[in-house]
C-alpha cells in the first residue's frame, strides 16, 4: 500500500444530550467554537502542514454560536475561513429516518444564510454517529450545492454499507450522483493511533495495525481519512484538542510517514476529486438505518411528533394563501426546530438504562418536550390559519356553517362529525375554538353528516342547514353463519356432529370473519379482487406477539449484541445473529364487542397478553373507505429487560414477493433499492409499506408508528437479503426497548396506535401514495360563523394524478410561495399547474434553499413544467 498522507478532520460531534443535559450541551458547543478560535490563534506559527484546522460539523452549532457572537468573533471566523482553517458542513443535525422530506429540506436552509454571512462555499454534509439517511437526501443535497456526503457510521448495534473506508458515487432516486466518503467512525484517529498515550511509537504501532486492515479490505486510495476529538475523556460534545495538535506537529517534524495533514471537509472533497469520477464505484438505493428501531422506545412521543408534521403541513399550506403574518413566521420556525430536534439522533443520556437517576430523567423529559411543544405549536398555527380562512369574528352569537378543508392530492368523499351545539344559537368566542373540547372532545362522538364530496386541495364552505345526517348504509353489514363439522373424538366408531358459529363484519371492500369462542380472526377477504388475504394457520390478522431474550441462555441485551470496541474499530460485527429468543402471543381473548353504526362496523377484541395490563384491538370497516382501520390500545407494564411488541399478519402471497416502503416521501424497493450492508431486516417508513406478488398487493399504512419488518421476525439477523418464501409475515413493530444506551429501557402506561390495511391487485405507486396521504392527512372540519351560501374554493389544480404536491409554504423571502413536487409516473414528465383565483406574475425552478435556477413556462395563468421522475422539485411562484 502506498499511503501518502493521513487527512485529519478535527471537530466536536454534536449529541444534543447524551454526555450532558441538553441546555448544558448548547452552552458547551458555543464555548467550543470560541476555544477553536483560540486554538487556531495559539498555533498560527505551527508549520503549515501541522497547523490545526477546525470543522463545524453541523450548522446548528454555528447558528447557536451566532446568537451571542460579537462582531470581532464573526470577523475572526471569516478570517480563518478565508485562510482555509475553518470548515462548515451543511446539515443542521445528525439526523434519523424519522425526518420526512420537509424536515430534511429545512435542515439545509441555514446553508444559504451561512454562505452569505461568512463568504464560505459549503460543499459538504457530515453525518456522524448515525447508520443511514433517507435516499431522498441525495437529490436534496445536490440541489443545495452539496457535492460530498461524509458518513461516519457507528457500528454499535448497526452496520456500515459496503466496505469502508471507501469513496463511492451514490446514485439518488432521480439518477443523479453525489460523492460519498464512507469513512471510519468518528474519533478513529484517536482510537486507532492511541493518540491519548502521547507516544509516537504507539502511534506507529496503531497505524501499522490499521494499514494491515486496509490491505485486507482491498483499500485503493493513497490517503487515509480520519477524524479526531478530545478522546478518551470526551468522545462526543468534545472541545478542541491542543494535545493532538502537538502530537501531529511532532510526528511531522520527525518526518514520520505518512504525513499527517489537518483538513476541512472541502479539502477532503478536493482530494477525492483529484481522481477521475469514473474510478469510483456506483451504488444506488436507500441508506436504510439500523438505529431507528430505538425510536420505538418512545412510541407515544414519536406518534405525537409525526402528528405535528401533519398539522404543520396543513398550516403551511393555508398560510401560503392567507395574509403574511410575522406571528406565524416566528412560531413556525420554533415549531419546526422542535420537530427536527425530536428526530435528531440523540434520544437520551449515555446511562439511559439506569432510568431512575436525575441525569437520565432530565434528558428524556427534555427530549420528549420537543415533540409535545412541536405538536401544540402546530395545532395553534393550524387553527390560526383556519380562523384566517374563515374570516370568523372574535365574538359572535351563532354559527351558520362549516369549513371542510382537503389538504391532499386526491378528491375525497367524507362523512364529517358535527356536534349538536354547533346548530344552537349562543356565544361563540375565538379563544374557545383553540380549545381541546372544540377541537377533539366534542368531535369524537358527534353525529355523522354527509357524505361530503371535496376536490383536491380545496375548501368547501357549507351551510349547516344544508347538511344531512348520515343514513344507515346497506353496504355495512354484520352477522353470523354456522359451520357443521363431523368427526370421531374418542376411541369409538360413532361420529360426532358439532356446529361452529362464525361471526362477520363487511363493507363493499372487505369481509372479516372471526370465531366468537376464541376471538380468532379466521378470514380477511378482499371482495374486489377475490383474494383470501390471510392463510388460516398459526397467525390471525394483526396478531399480538411479544419477543424477549431467553433468560435460560442470556437475558440482557448482550444476548443479541455483545459490544467489543477492539472488534468494532476494525468493522467486525458484534451481532449474535443466532441469539436465543422467546415469543409469546396473547394468553387469551377476554371478550369481544361487535357493533354497527351509521357509516361503519367495528369489532373490538379484549386480550390478556404478556407485558400488558390491557390490550384491545379494534378493526373498523367504513362505508366509503377501501382500507381496514386497526386501532391498538395498550396499557403497558414496565419491563426493563429486552422486549419487543409486534402485530403480525401472514399474507397469502407467492414465493418471490416484492416489498416497497417509502422513505421521506420516495418509494424504495426492499433489497433492490437499498445500499449493500444497510438494514434490510427492519426499516422506517414515512407513510406505508407494501408487499405484493404478481396478482395481489397488501399495504400497511402507518400514520403513528413507523417501524416495520417484512418476511419474518428479523431483528438481529443482519441479513444481506430478505428471503422471499411464500406466505411471508408483515410485522408492525410499534414498541421495543432493545437499545442498550441512549434510548429508553421501558415505556409503561397507556398508548394507542392506528394502522390502516388495504389491498389491491397490484402495487401502483401513485395510487398507494394517494391512499397513504388520505390516511395521514384527514380533512379539517371547522366552524364557519357566517355562511350565506355553499361554496367550493379550489386552491391548486394539477392536470395529471402522477404529479404530487408534497408541500406548499410561503417562500422564505415572503414574496411568493414554494410548491414542492414529486413525479411518480416514470413515463411522464410534462405537467400543468393552475392556482384558480390567483394571478401568477412569474414562476421559477428553485434550489432546496429557494434560490432561483430558471423560469417556468407560464401561459394564461397556467404553469407548464417538466418534472423528473422521483426527484423532489421546488418551484417558486410570485403573484
Amino acid at each position: 500500500m502506498n499511503i501518502k498522507e493521513i487527512l485529519l478532520l478535527h471537530h466536536s460531534h454534536l449529541d444534543v444530550g447524551y454526555t450532558h443535559t441538553q441546555p448544558i450541551v448548547w452552552e458547551l458547543q458555543r464555548e467550543f467554537i470560541d476555544l477553536a478560535l483560540k486554538l487556531l490563534d495559539d498555533t498560527k506559527n505551527f508549520p503549515e502542514y501541522s497547523k490545526p484546522k477546525w470543522t463545524i460539523e453541523v450548522t446548528a452549532q454555528i447558528m447557536h454560536w451566532l446568537k451571542t457572537a460579537t462582531e470581532n468573533d464573526v470577523n475572526k471566523i471569516q478570517k480563518y475561513i478565508k485562510e482555509g482553517r475553518i470548515g462548515i458542513s451543511g446539515l443542521q443535525y445528525n439526523t434519523t429516518p424519522l425526518a420526512n422530506s420537509e424536515s430534511l429540506i429545512r435542515q439545509l436552509y441555514d446553508i444559504k444564510y451561512i454562505r452569505e454571512k461568512f463568504s464560505i462555499d459549503i460543499k459538504t454534509v457530515n453525518q456522524h454517529d448515525v447508520n443511514g439517511i433517507p435516499w431522498t437526501a441525495v437529490d436534496l443535497m445536490l440541489d443545495a450545492g452539496i457535492e460530498l456526503f461524509i458518513m461516519a457510521v457507528n457500528g454499535h448495534l448497526g452496520g456500515q454499507t459496503t466496505k469502508r473506508p471507501s469513496v463511492f458515487r451514490w446514485r439518488g432516486p432521480s439518477g443523479r450522483e453525489i460523492l460519498v466518503m464512507n469513512g471510519a467512525h468518528y474519533t478513529m484517529f484517536d482510537q486507532l493511533l492511541y493518540s491519548w498515550e502521547n507516544k509516537i511509537e504507539r502511534m506507529e504501532e496503531g497505524l501499522e495495525e490499521y494499514k494491515q486492515h486496509l490491505k485486507n479490505t482491498g483499500y485503493e486510495e493513497d490517503f487515509i481519512y480520519l477524524t479526531t476529538a478530545a478522546a478518551p475523556v470526551c468522545w462526543d460534545n468534545s472541545p478542541p484538542s491542543i494535545d493532538v495538535a502537538k502530537l501531529v506537529k511532532k510526528w511531522n517534524k520527525l518526518e514520520k510517514k505518512p504525513l499527517i495533514r489537518y483538513i476541512t471537509p472541502n479539502e477532503l472533497l478536493e482530494k477525492i476529486k483529484t481522481k477521475s469520477m469514473k474510478e469510483y464505484p456506483v451504488y444506488e438505493g436507500d441508506w436504510t438505518d439500523y438505529w431507528n428501531f430505538g425510536a420505538a422506545s418512545t412510541a407515544y412521543q414519536t406518534k405525537i411528533n409525526q402528528h405535528a408534521k401533519v398539522k404543520a403541513r396543513k398550516a403551511d399550506f393555508l398560510n401560503s394563501f392567507n395574509r403574511k403574518s410575522e406571528t406565524f413566521d416566528r412560531i413556525n420556525k420554533e415549531m419546526w426546530n422542535n420537530i427536527i430536534l425530536f428526530d435528531e439522533h440523540t434520544w437520551g443520556s449515555y446511562n439511559s438504562m439506569d432510568a431512575d437517576n436525575d441525569f437520565s430523567r432530565i434528558q428524556s423529559n427534555i427530549k420528549d418536550n420537543n415533540a409535545y411543544k412541536a405538536h401544540e405549536l402546530a395545532e395553534f398555527l393550524l387553527v390560526n390559519q383556519l380562523e384566517e380562512l374563515s374570516g370568523n369574528p372574535e365574538n359572535f352569537d351563532k354559527q351558520d356553517g362549516v369549513i371542510v378543508f382537503n389538504p391532499t392530492n386526491s378528491g375525497r368523499e367524507e362523512y364529517i362529525r358535527i356536534p349538536d351545539w354547533w346548530f344552537i344559537k349562543g356565544k361563540r368566542r375565538r379563544t374557545s375554538r383553540y380549545g381541546w373540547p372544540n377541537r377533539v372532545e366534542q368531535i369524537e362522538n358527534a353525529p355523522l353528516y354527509g357524505p361530503v364530496k371535496i376536490e383536491p386541495f380545496s375548501i368547501n364552505k357549507i351551510k349547516l342547514s344544508s347538511l344531512k345526517k348520515a343514513k344507515k348504509n346497506s353496504s355495512i353489514n354484520t352477522g353470523e353463519y354456522k359451520v357443521e363439522k363431523e368427526g370421531r373424538h374418542l376411541n369409538v366408531l360413532d361420529t360426532v356432529r358439532e356446529e361452529i358459529i362464525i361471526k362477520f363484519l363487511e363493507n363493499d371492500f372487505y369481509r372479516i370473519e372471526f370465531n366468537p369462542v376464541n376471538c380468532r380472526i379466521t378470514r380477511v377477504y378482499d371482495k374486489k379482487n377475490n383474494w383470501e388475504v390471510i392463510p388460516d394457520d398459526e397467525f390471525m390478522f394483526f396478531q399480538f406477539a411479544q419477543e424477549t431474550t431467553n433468560a435460560l441462555y442470556k437475558e440482557d441485551r448482550r444476548a443479541y449484541y455483545e459490544r467489543e470496541l477492539d472488534k468494532e474499530k476494525f468493522d467486525v460485527s458484534c451481532w449474535h445473529e443466532d441469539w436465543e429468543r422467546k415469543r409469546s402471543s396473547a394468553f387469551k381473548a377476554i371478550k369481544y364487542e361487535l357493533k354497527t353504526e351509521t357509516a361503519y362496523a367495528e369489532l373490538s377484541i379484549y386480550f390478556s397478553a404478556p407485558g400488558c395490563r390491557k390490550l384491545v384491538q379494534k378493526y373498523t370497516l367504513y362505508v366509503n373507505k377501501s382500507a381496514i382501520e386497526i386501532k391498538i390500545e395498550i396499557d403497558k407494564e414496565e419491563i426493563r429487560t429486552p422486549e419487543s411488541i409486534y402485530f403480525v399478519t401472514k399474507l397469502n402471497l407467492e414465493k418471490g414477493w416484492e416489498c416497497t416502503f417509502d422513505t421521506a416521501g420516495i418509494p424504495v424497493k426492499l433489497d433492490d433499492e437499498q445500499l449493500p450492508g444497510c438494514s434490510k431486516d427492519w426499516f422506517t417508513v414515512d407513510k406505508y409499506v407494501a408487499m405484493n406478488d404478481k396478482k395481489h398487493c397488501a399495504v400497511l399504512y402507518c400514520p403513528d408508528a413507523p417501524m416495520i419488518q417484512a418476511g419474518d421476525f428479523n431483528f438481529g439477523n443482519k441479513s444481506e437479503n430478505i428471503i422471499r418464501e411464500e406466505k411471508p409475515l408483515l410485522l408492525a413493530w410499534p414498541l421495543n426497548n432493545y437499545w442498550d444506551t441512549n434510548f429508553r429501557p421501558a415505556q409503561p402506561g397507556f398508548v394507542s396506535f392506528k394502522y390502516y390495511f388495504g389491498t389491491n391487485n397490484r402495487f401502483e405507486q401513485s395510487n398507494v401514495y394517494n391512499k397513504a396521504e388520505e390516511i395521514s392527512y384527514p380533512v379539517e372540519v371547522y366552524p364557519l360563523l357566517s355562511c350565506d351560501e355553499n361554496k367550493n374554493i379550489s386552491l391548486i389544480k394539477v392536470n395529471d394524478d402522477g404529479l404530487k404536491i408534497i408541500y406548499t409554504k410561503q417562500s422564505e423571502d415572503s414574496m411568493g410561495i414554494i410548491i414542492r413536487l414529486l413525479n411518480l409516473k416514470s413515463n411522464k414528465t410534462d405537467y400543468k399547474i393552475n392556482l384558480p383565483g390567483k394571478k401568477i406574475h412569474s414562476a421559477y425552478f428553485v434550489t432546496t434553499t429557494e434560490e432561483k435556477i430558471s423560469e417556468c413556462k407560464l401561459s394564461g395563468g397556467v404553469i407548464s413544467i417538466k418534472v423528473p421522475y422521483r426527484k423532489i422539485t421546488n418551484i417558486y411562484i410570485e403573484f
